[in-house]
């Protein structure tokens, strides 16, 4: 961008290949501006997956896990299973940053292990196993799976009809993404927030030092203290030294920019 911008602009092909390649640097950059979707209308997997916030009542809506035998029907990247392919989606809607997933921690391990167990069959009570894990909802995509016939007989994911073209269960076992002793929490921005509470709050994400205040490990997952009413994340110094960094660098490169200018 920088090199572009000291050129003069003028009508030569390697000019203004320069210069059509930085606007694409630009273009592709500031992309995610727009909720992630440049600006234009979203598409329809928040439309199809809308029935949690809107069957959530006051609650926060937890989370979904989808399920297909056919990859491409499943949104972003995914983990593979005994027989399918699944990924767990934020029931309040599915932003860019879900496209890519992490590499797999203690949660997704346990999550795997569960499925397993759950897709062999015999579990009277799935929805129980899933519930640490805040989901709300399981859904089929495509073809009919194994694990359907392994869901056949049990007592708390019910069958519920929607009109989306996937089979929808509801977790009447669920529980909270933050769970306190009295009640739970709800989505604060990127952390949690509640009536604050003597005991500690479980958090239904991986374990990280990061959770404040004073993370301590539940299994895979962590708790925090309760009494500041909220809960919220701290990156390690080096990541934000090198997100305030970025905003320098483009500030750098101006000034280059102009100082290039002024020499010429």
């Amino acid at each position: 961008v920088v090199s572009a911008g000291l050129d003069m602009i003028a009508v030569e092909p390697l000019r203004l290949a320069a210069i059509a390649a930085a606007a694409a640097m630009i273009v592709v950059s500031l992309g995610p501006l727009g909720n992630g979707r440049y600006g234009l209308p979203s598409g329809d997997l928040d439309e199809r997956y809308g029935f949690g916030p809107a069957l959530s009542g006051d609650t926060d809506p937890g989370r979904m896990l989808v399920v297909s035998a056919d990859r491409d029907l499943l949104p972003g990247e995914v983990r593979p299973g005994p027989g399918f392919w699944y990924r767990l989606v934020d029931g309040s809607g599915i932003t860019h940053d879900e496209a890519w997933l992490p590499g797999p921690m203690e949660g997704d391990i346990a999550l795997a292990e569960t499925l397993r167990i759950i897709a062999a069959g015999g579990e009277l009570r799935p929805g129980a196993m899933l519930a640490p894990f805040a989901i709300d909802w399981v859904v089929i995509e495509g073809p009919e799976l194994e694990l359907e016939a392994a869901l056949v007989g049990q007592l708390d994911l019910l069958p519920t009809p929607l009109s989306t073209g996937a089979r929808v269960y509801e977790n009447l076992s669920s529980a909270e993404i933050a769970a306190a002793d009295d009640g739970a929490w709800t989505r604060s921005g990127a952390g949690y927030a509640g009536e604050p509470t003597s005991g500690r709050v479980r958090l239904a994400v991986n374990y990280d030092p990061g959770w404040q205040p004073d993370a301590v490990a539940d299994e895979w997952a962590v708790t925090v203290d309760g009494r500041t009413g909220r809960a919220y994340y701290e990156a390690p110094a080096p990541d934000v030294a090198m997100a305030l960094a970025g905003p320098l660098v483009f500030l750098g490169g101006l000034g280059l920019i102009i100082w290039g200018r002024r020499k010429r």
